[in-house]
C-alpha cells in the first residue's frame, strides 16, 4: 500500500469527475490525501468527505464566452500572494502529517511545485499537457495563442515526474517520461448505453452565448434540450433544463448530436457514446480550440468560432457522416491507465522520502517574521520637489533599514481602496482631493524593517499637519497648512504616508509588494 497525495485543478468539473474515477480505483489498494479548489473541491468533498481538503488556486475569468486574459492575469496576480501563503503553509502541514510516498496531480500547480522543490515523486495526469509535451501541428494564425497556452502549462507543471496524457488522437511524444492514454470515463458513462434520439443536446457555459443562439434554434425544425441557463422551462421547440448530473448523462446518451464548448471531458464522453459534436470554443482558450480542431480533423464533428442558423443546419445535415466515423472508434475503459499508474506507484513509492527541510524555508518565507515591518509612501509633492533622497536619509540615519523599494503611479481605483477608511470621516471634497493628489504623479513606496519600526517612523514623520511639525520631522519639508487646505476642500500635501498599526502595515505591504520583492535582513 502506498500513501498518495492526489491534487486536482479547480476550473470546471471535468478535472474532478475524471479524478473521481481514478481515486475510486486507487482507494482499493492505497491510502489517499485529496486536495482541490473551487469547483473541484466542492465535487470531491461530497464524494470523499474524510480525505478531501481545500486549497486555493487560479481560474479563468470569462466575459461573453471569451476568456478575458487581462482580467485573468489581474485576478491571479492580486490573489497570488495570499493564495501562496495559505497553500504552502496548509499543504506543508497536510503532507507533514500524511507523509506521502508520491503525488498524483491533475494539473494542480501547488502539488507540482512542492514535488519539484522537495523532490517528491509525482505523476501528472491531464489532457492539456499534450500541447507542451507532444509534437502538434499549429496553424500560423494560432501560433501566438499556442505559445501562451504552452507557457501556462509549463508554469503549472514544472515537475520532472511522469506525465500520463489523456488524448483522443495519437501524437508524437517529445520525452520518454510521457505516455498517452484514452480519456478517463466516469462509471456512469461506462455504464450508459447509447440510444438514438431525435433531439440535439446543447451544453454551453455562458448565458451570453445562449441569448445569441435562441432565435436561430427556434427557426430550425428540430428539438433542442438546453443546459446552461439554470432554468426549467419550455419555449416552442426548446426545452431548458437546470444541470443535474444523472439527467445530463441520460440526455447525452439519448440525443442525436451535441452542440457544446470545447471541454475535453464532455467531448470524450460524447465520443464514447458515439454522438457527433459541433464545438464552439471559448475565445482566447487555445486548449478548447485545439480540442475542437481535433474533433474536426477526426471527422466526427465540426468546430466553429461562432454559430448561426446556416452553420447549425449544415452540421445537422452531416450528422450521419460523423456517426459513421464515430463507429470506427473502438470502445475503451480506464484499465490501461490504472494499470500504468499502479506500475509507476511500485516504481516510485520506495524512493527516499523528503525531509521537508526546504518546505520549512518556503513556509517561513511566506508566513512572515518576528520582527516588525511597515510601509511608507513618499508622495507626489516630494517626488516633484526632488526630496526623495532627503526623506529616506532622515529615516536611515535613525538606523531604520529599507528592505524593498519601488516607484509607481497609483491608479484612482487602488487609491480609493487604500484610503477607504477616511470615507465619511472627512468631507467628500477633501477625500476626492486626496485621491487626485496621490494619483497625480509617481510615488516611491518603501518597506522598512526593524524592532518597533512603526512607531519610530511615525515619530520621525511628525504630525499630519506640516505646520505643527518640528525641524527634525520629515513633514517639516512641506510648507502646507492643513486647516487652510481643508477649509477650501482640498488635501494637504504633507510629503509622506506611513502605516499606523501592524495590521495596517501588513495590509498595505501586501497591496503593493509580492513577498519575493522584499529583501531578507
Amino acid at each position: 500500500m502506498a500513501k498518495i497525495w492526489y491534487s486536482v485543478f479547480g476550473e470546471g468539473y471535468g478535472h474532478a469527475t475524471r479524478s473521481t474515477a481514478i481515486i475510486e480505483e486507487l482507494q482499493k489498494n492505497h491510502k489517499l490525501l485529496i486536495t482541490g479548489f473551487n469547483k473541484s473541491y466542492i465535487y470531491l468533498k461530497e464524494r470523499f468527505p474524510e480525505e478531501t481538503h481545500k486549497l486555493e488556486g487560479p481560474g479563468f475569468v470569462y466575459k461573453d464566452n471569451k476568456v478575458s486574459v487581462g482580467r485573468t492575469v489581474w485576478e491571479f496576480s492580486k490573489a497570488f500572494p495570499r493564495q501562496s501563503t495559505k497553500n504552502i503553509s496548509h499543504a506543508f502541514n497536510l503532507i507533514k502529517r500524511f507523509k506521502p510516498d508520491l503525488i498524483i496531480s491533475d494539473f494542480e500547480p501547488t502539488s507540482h511545485y512542492l514535488a519539484y522543490f522537495l523532490r517528491i515523486p509525482i505523476i501528472g495526469i491531464d489532457n492539456m499537457s499534450v500541447l507542451s509535451k507532444c509534437k502538434i501541428d499549429v496553424k500560423k494564425g494560432d501560433r501566438l495563442d499556442y505559445f501562451y497556452a504552452k507557457r501556462v502549462i509549463n508554469l503549472f507543471t514544472p515537475s520532472r515526474g511522469y506525465h500520463l496524457i489523456l488524448t483522443l488522437k495519437k501524437f508524437k511524444i517529445k520525452k520518454d517520461n510521457v505516455f498517452l492514454f484514452s480519456p478517463v470515463l466516469r462509471k456512469k458513462i461506462l455504464n450508459s448505453k447509447s440510444k438514438g434520439g431525435d433531439f440535439i443536446l446543447v451544453y454551453q457555459t455562458t448565458q451570453a452565448n445562449f441569448k445569441k443562439l435562441i432565435k436561430d434554434f427556434k427557426k430550425i425544425k428540430k428539438s433542442f434540450i438546453i443546459y446552461g441557463t439554470n432554468e426549467n422551462r419550455k419555449d416552442k421547440n426548446l426545452l431548458f433544463k437546470k444541470f443535474n448530473e444523472s439527467g445530463f448523462i441520460r440526455d447525452l446518451s439519448c440525443c442525436e448530436a451535441v452542440i457544446m464548448t470545447g471541454g475535453f471531458t464532455t467531448i470524450s464522453e460524447a465520443v464514447y457514446l458515439k454522438k457527433p459534436m459541433l464545438i464552439v470554443p471559448a475565445e482566447n482558450q487555445f486548449e478548447q480550440k485545439f480540442n475542437g480542431v481535433t474533433v474536426k480533423e477526426m471527422k466526427i464533428g465540426d468546430c466553429e468560432k461562432s454559430l448561426d442558423k446556416a452553420k447549425i443546419s449544415s452540421f445537422i445535415k452531416n450528422i450521419s457522416f460523423y456517426k459513421k466515423n464515430l463507429e470506427k472508434i473502438g470502445i475503451w475503459n480506464n484499465d490501461a491507465l490504472i494499470n500504468k499508474i499502479e506500475e509507476l506507484i511500485k516504481e516510485l513509492a520506495p524512493k527516499k522520502k523528503s525531509t521537508f527541510r526546504f518546505v520549512r524555508k518556503i513556509v517561513s518565507f511566506f508566513k512572515g517574521h518576528d520582527y516588525e515591518r511597515t510601509m511608507t509612501i513618499i508622495k507626489p509633492d516630494a517626488v516633484e520637489g526632488k526630496l526623495v533622497g532627503e526623506v529616506i536619509k532622515k529615516l536611515e540615519v535613525q538606523g531604520i533599514n529599507p528592505v524593498a523599494m519601488k516607484m509607481v503611479k497609483i491608479n484612482k481605483r487602488k487609491a480609493k481602496v487604500f484610503y477607504k477608511h477616511l470615507k465619511g470621516k472627512i468631507p467628500d471634497s477633501v477625500f476626492n482631493s486626496i485621491i487626485d493628489y496621490v494619483t497625480s504623479n509617481r510615488v516611491v513606496l518603501v518597506v522598512w524593517q526593524g524592532n518597533g519600526v512603526i512607531s519610530k517612523i511615525r515619530e520621525i514623520c511628525g504630525p499630519t499637519d506640516p505646520k505643527k511639525a518640528i525641524k527634525v520631522n520629515i513633514r517639516d519639508l512641506s510648507g502646507d497648512d492643513m486647516k487652510r487646505k481643508f477649509k477650501k476642500g482640498r488635501a494637504v500635501k504633507n510629503i509622506i504616508h506611513s502605516s499606523a498599526t501592524p495590521e495596517e502595515a501588513k495590509r498595505e505591504i501586501k497591496a503593493f509588494f509580492f513577498p519575493w520583492e522584499i529583501h531578507k535582513l
